[in-house]
Protein backbone atom coordinates (compact mmCIF):
# COMPACT_ATOMS: atom_id res chain seq x y z
CA UNK A 1 0.00 0.00 0.00
CA UNK A 2 1.43 3.36 -1.01
CA UNK A 3 1.62 6.33 1.28
CA UNK A 4 -1.36 8.63 0.83
CA UNK A 5 -0.60 12.32 0.28
CA UNK A 6 -2.52 15.31 1.59
CA UNK A 7 -4.52 15.80 -1.62
CA UNK A 8 -5.80 12.22 -1.48
CA UNK A 9 -7.05 12.75 2.05
CA UNK A 10 -8.72 16.04 1.19
CA UNK A 11 -10.42 14.40 -1.79
CA UNK A 12 -11.53 11.44 0.28
CA UNK A 13 -13.14 13.52 3.01
CA UNK A 14 -14.80 15.79 0.45
CA UNK A 15 -16.61 12.85 -1.12
CA UNK A 16 -16.83 10.60 1.94
CA UNK A 17 -20.02 8.49 2.20
CA UNK A 18 -22.69 9.56 4.69
CA UNK A 19 -22.21 6.60 7.04
CA UNK A 20 -18.51 7.41 7.38
CA UNK A 21 -19.24 11.07 8.10
CA UNK A 22 -21.55 9.90 10.88
CA UNK A 23 -18.80 7.65 12.24
CA UNK A 24 -16.21 10.42 12.36
CA UNK A 25 -18.68 12.94 13.77
CA UNK A 26 -19.63 10.59 16.61
CA UNK A 27 -16.01 9.66 17.26
CA UNK A 28 -14.91 13.27 17.37
CA UNK A 29 -17.62 14.13 19.87
CA UNK A 30 -16.82 11.25 22.23
CA UNK A 31 -16.14 12.20 25.82
CA UNK A 32 -12.95 11.35 27.66
CA UNK A 33 -14.74 9.67 30.55
CA UNK A 34 -16.53 7.27 28.20
CA UNK A 35 -13.21 5.67 27.35
CA UNK A 36 -12.57 3.93 30.62
CA UNK A 37 -15.38 4.57 33.05
CA UNK A 38 -13.63 2.59 35.77
CA UNK A 39 -10.68 4.96 35.83
CA UNK A 40 -10.38 5.27 39.59
CA UNK A 41 -12.22 3.66 42.45
CA UNK A 42 -14.50 5.94 44.39
CA UNK A 43 -14.14 4.07 47.68
CA UNK A 44 -16.69 4.38 50.49
CA UNK A 45 -19.73 6.61 50.38
CA UNK A 46 -19.08 10.34 50.08
CA UNK A 47 -20.56 11.30 53.43
CA UNK A 48 -18.65 8.57 55.24
CA UNK A 49 -15.35 9.83 53.84
CA UNK A 50 -16.09 13.47 54.58
CA UNK A 51 -17.15 12.74 58.17
CA UNK A 52 -14.22 10.39 58.81
CA UNK A 53 -11.67 12.94 57.62
CA UNK A 54 -13.30 16.04 59.08
CA UNK A 55 -10.64 16.55 61.76
CA UNK A 56 -7.82 16.18 59.25
CA UNK A 57 -8.98 19.22 57.35
CA UNK A 58 -9.19 21.55 60.32
CA UNK A 59 -7.55 24.97 59.72
CA UNK A 60 -3.93 25.33 60.82
CA UNK A 61 -2.99 21.66 60.71
CA UNK A 62 0.22 20.96 58.79
CA UNK A 63 1.34 17.56 57.57
CA UNK A 64 4.83 16.20 57.04
CA UNK A 65 6.70 12.90 56.98
CA UNK A 66 4.61 9.83 57.73
CA UNK A 67 1.69 12.05 58.71
CA UNK A 68 1.91 13.63 55.28
CA UNK A 69 1.09 10.30 53.64
CA UNK A 70 -1.98 9.97 55.85
CA UNK A 71 -3.12 13.47 54.96
CA UNK A 72 -2.39 12.87 51.26
CA UNK A 73 -4.54 9.75 51.19
CA UNK A 74 -7.30 11.56 53.05
CA UNK A 75 -7.25 14.41 50.53
CA UNK A 76 -7.20 11.89 47.71
CA UNK A 77 -10.19 9.98 49.05
CA UNK A 78 -12.05 13.24 49.57
CA UNK A 79 -11.32 14.24 45.98
CA UNK A 80 -12.52 10.88 44.65
CA UNK A 81 -15.69 11.01 46.72
CA UNK A 82 -16.54 14.51 45.52
CA UNK A 83 -15.76 13.56 41.93
CA UNK A 84 -18.16 10.66 42.27
CA UNK A 85 -20.85 12.97 43.68
CA UNK A 86 -20.21 15.55 40.96
CA UNK A 87 -20.75 12.91 38.27
CA UNK A 88 -24.10 12.07 39.84
CA UNK A 89 -25.31 15.60 40.61
CA UNK A 90 -23.35 17.92 38.31
CA UNK A 91 -22.38 20.15 41.24
CA UNK A 92 -19.57 22.46 40.11
CA UNK A 93 -18.80 23.25 43.74
CA UNK A 94 -18.03 19.56 44.30
CA UNK A 95 -15.88 19.51 41.16
CA UNK A 96 -13.80 22.52 42.21
CA UNK A 97 -13.41 21.21 45.76
CA UNK A 98 -12.41 17.81 44.41
CA UNK A 99 -9.77 19.45 42.21
CA UNK A 100 -8.34 21.35 45.18
CA UNK A 101 -8.29 18.17 47.29
CA UNK A 102 -6.53 16.19 44.56
CA UNK A 103 -4.00 18.99 44.21
CA UNK A 104 -3.28 18.84 47.94
CA UNK A 105 -2.79 15.07 47.72
CA UNK A 106 -0.28 15.46 44.88
CA UNK A 107 1.62 18.19 46.70
CA UNK A 108 1.93 16.01 49.82
CA UNK A 109 2.78 12.76 48.01
CA UNK A 110 3.94 13.51 44.46
CA UNK A 111 5.42 10.00 44.16
CA UNK A 112 2.00 8.32 44.12
CA UNK A 113 0.91 7.70 40.52
CA UNK A 114 -2.75 7.19 41.42
CA UNK A 115 -2.95 10.74 42.79
CA UNK A 116 -1.71 12.11 39.45
CA UNK A 117 -4.30 10.01 37.58
CA UNK A 118 -7.10 11.43 39.73
CA UNK A 119 -5.79 14.95 39.17
CA UNK A 120 -5.80 14.27 35.43
CA UNK A 121 -9.38 13.03 35.56
CA UNK A 122 -10.46 16.18 37.37
CA UNK A 123 -8.71 18.48 34.90
CA UNK A 124 -10.42 16.47 32.14
CA UNK A 125 -13.77 17.27 33.70
CA UNK A 126 -12.78 20.95 33.89
CA UNK A 127 -11.86 20.87 30.19
CA UNK A 128 -15.48 20.06 29.35
CA UNK A 129 -16.34 23.57 30.55
CA UNK A 130 -13.69 25.18 28.37
CA UNK A 131 -11.37 26.05 31.26
CA UNK A 132 -8.17 27.52 29.85
CA UNK A 133 -5.40 24.91 29.42
CA UNK A 134 -7.33 22.29 31.36
CA UNK A 135 -6.56 19.66 28.70
CA UNK A 136 -2.86 20.50 28.93
CA UNK A 137 -2.93 20.15 32.71
CA UNK A 138 -4.74 16.84 32.39
CA UNK A 139 -2.13 15.59 29.91
CA UNK A 140 0.71 16.63 32.20
CA UNK A 141 -0.94 14.80 35.10
CA UNK A 142 -1.27 11.57 33.12
CA UNK A 143 2.31 11.88 31.91
CA UNK A 144 3.52 12.36 35.49
CA UNK A 145 1.58 9.23 36.47
CA UNK A 146 3.29 7.30 33.67
CA UNK A 147 6.72 8.39 34.86
CA UNK A 148 5.91 6.75 38.18
CA UNK A 149 3.92 3.80 36.82
CA UNK A 150 4.93 3.19 33.17
CA UNK A 151 2.53 0.24 32.82
CA UNK A 152 -0.57 2.21 33.82
CA UNK A 153 -2.63 1.51 30.69
CA UNK A 154 -5.49 3.77 31.75
CA UNK A 155 -3.14 6.76 31.97
CA UNK A 156 -1.79 5.83 28.52
CA UNK A 157 -5.29 5.87 27.02
CA UNK A 158 -6.20 9.18 28.61
CA UNK A 159 -2.90 10.78 27.53
CA UNK A 160 -3.60 9.45 24.04
CA UNK A 161 -7.02 11.07 23.96
CA UNK A 162 -5.64 14.42 25.13
CA UNK A 163 -2.93 14.39 22.46
CA UNK A 164 -5.44 13.36 19.78
CA UNK A 165 -7.61 16.35 20.71
CA UNK A 166 -4.52 18.56 20.30
CA UNK A 167 -3.74 17.05 16.90
CA UNK A 168 -0.50 15.38 18.06
CA UNK A 169 -1.38 12.13 16.36
CA UNK A 170 1.88 10.19 16.26
CA UNK A 171 2.50 10.46 20.01
CA UNK A 172 -1.18 9.85 20.68
CA UNK A 173 -1.01 6.62 18.68
CA UNK A 174 2.14 5.60 20.56
CA UNK A 175 0.16 5.77 23.81
CA UNK A 176 -2.89 3.97 22.41
CA UNK A 177 -0.87 1.16 20.87
CA UNK A 178 1.20 0.66 24.00
CA UNK A 179 -1.95 0.63 26.15
CA UNK A 180 -3.71 -2.03 24.06
CA UNK A 181 -0.53 -4.09 23.82
CA UNK A 182 -0.15 -3.89 27.61
CA UNK A 183 -3.80 -4.59 28.38
CA UNK A 184 -5.83 -5.99 25.45
CA UNK A 185 -8.96 -5.97 27.63
CA UNK A 186 -9.08 -2.22 26.96
CA UNK A 187 -10.01 -2.82 23.31
CA UNK A 188 -13.35 -1.10 22.77
CA UNK A 189 -15.23 0.70 20.03
CA UNK A 190 -14.62 4.06 21.70
CA UNK A 191 -10.83 3.65 21.83
CA UNK A 192 -10.75 2.22 18.31
CA UNK A 193 -12.65 5.29 17.07
CA UNK A 194 -10.00 7.57 18.56
CA UNK A 195 -7.22 5.45 17.09
CA UNK A 196 -8.80 5.31 13.64
CA UNK A 197 -9.17 9.08 13.64
CA UNK A 198 -5.50 9.39 14.54
CA UNK A 199 -4.38 6.98 11.83
CA UNK A 200 -6.37 8.82 9.17
CA UNK A 201 -5.87 12.45 10.20
CA UNK A 202 -2.22 11.71 10.99
CA UNK A 203 -1.77 10.04 7.57
CA UNK A 204 -0.76 6.73 9.15
CA UNK A 205 -3.22 4.30 7.57
CA UNK A 206 -0.55 1.67 6.88
CA UNK A 207 0.59 1.82 10.48
CA UNK A 208 -3.02 1.36 11.57
CA UNK A 209 -3.81 -1.61 9.37
CA UNK A 210 -0.64 -3.38 10.54
CA UNK A 211 -1.40 -2.74 14.21
CA UNK A 212 -5.02 -3.86 13.86
CA UNK A 213 -3.90 -6.98 12.00
CA UNK A 214 -1.50 -7.81 14.84
CA UNK A 215 -4.27 -7.40 17.41
CA UNK A 216 -6.58 -9.64 15.40
CA UNK A 217 -3.98 -12.38 15.12
CA UNK A 218 -3.42 -12.41 18.88
CA UNK A 219 -7.05 -11.78 19.85
CA UNK A 220 -9.46 -13.00 17.16
CA UNK A 221 -12.33 -12.50 19.61
CA UNK A 222 -12.07 -8.76 18.84
CA UNK A 223 -13.55 -9.37 15.38
CA UNK A 224 -15.07 -5.86 15.30
CA UNK A 225 -11.56 -4.46 14.74
CA UNK A 226 -12.11 -5.49 11.12
CA UNK A 227 -14.66 -2.70 10.71
CA UNK A 228 -12.06 -0.11 11.71
CA UNK A 229 -9.48 -1.80 9.55
CA UNK A 230 -11.93 -1.49 6.65
CA UNK A 231 -12.30 2.23 7.35
CA UNK A 232 -8.53 2.63 7.08
CA UNK A 233 -8.50 0.78 3.76
CA UNK A 234 -11.38 2.92 2.52
CA UNK A 235 -9.57 6.10 3.53
CA UNK A 236 -6.62 4.86 1.48
CA UNK A 237 -8.86 4.13 -1.54
CA UNK A 238 -8.19 0.39 -1.23
CA UNK A 239 -11.78 -0.64 -1.84
CA UNK A 240 -11.19 -4.39 -2.38
CA UNK A 241 -9.40 -4.76 0.95
CA UNK A 242 -12.08 -2.72 2.71
CA UNK A 243 -14.84 -4.93 1.28
CA UNK A 244 -12.93 -8.07 2.27
CA UNK A 245 -12.83 -6.96 5.92
CA UNK A 246 -16.49 -5.90 5.88
CA UNK A 247 -17.65 -9.17 4.31
CA UNK A 248 -15.76 -11.06 7.01
CA UNK A 249 -17.80 -9.28 9.68
CA UNK A 250 -21.11 -9.43 7.81
CA UNK A 251 -20.74 -13.17 7.24
CA UNK A 252 -19.87 -13.88 10.88
CA UNK A 253 -23.12 -15.19 12.36
CA UNK A 254 -21.63 -14.97 15.85
CA UNK A 255 -21.00 -11.23 15.47
CA UNK A 256 -23.22 -8.78 17.32
CA UNK A 257 -26.17 -7.66 15.14
CA UNK A 258 -25.33 -3.97 15.53
CA UNK A 259 -21.75 -4.55 14.36
CA UNK A 260 -22.91 -6.54 11.33
CA UNK A 261 -25.46 -3.83 10.56
CA UNK A 262 -22.82 -1.10 10.78
CA UNK A 263 -20.50 -3.09 8.49
CA UNK A 264 -23.38 -3.59 6.03
CA UNK A 265 -24.08 0.14 5.99
CA UNK A 266 -20.47 0.95 5.18
CA UNK A 267 -20.46 -1.67 2.44
CA UNK A 268 -23.60 -0.16 0.95
CA UNK A 269 -21.93 3.25 0.81
CA UNK A 270 -18.81 1.80 -0.80
CA UNK A 271 -20.60 -0.29 -3.42
CA UNK A 272 -24.07 1.16 -3.78
CA UNK A 273 -25.48 -2.33 -3.15
CA UNK A 274 -28.26 -3.11 -0.66
CA UNK A 275 -26.78 -4.04 2.73
CA UNK A 276 -26.85 -7.72 3.68
CA UNK A 277 -26.22 -9.79 6.74
CA UNK A 278 -29.00 -8.28 8.78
Amino acid sequence: MKTTDHRSFFAYFLFMPVSLWVFFLLAGCGSDSDTASASTETGPAVQEILERNEKLFSPGIEASGADGEIYAEAYHQKGLALLDRYRKTGSLKDLYTALNSAGEAVSLAPEDASYWVTLGDLHSEMAKYGLFRADERALRSYEEALKLAPENSYAMVMAGIKLARMGVYDTSLDYFERALSTDPSLVSNNILQWMTLGYIYGHRTLRGTLFYEGLLKEHPEFYFIRVYKALLYAAHFDKPSALRELDSVIGDKAAAPEIRSFASGIKKDLTGEPPGGR
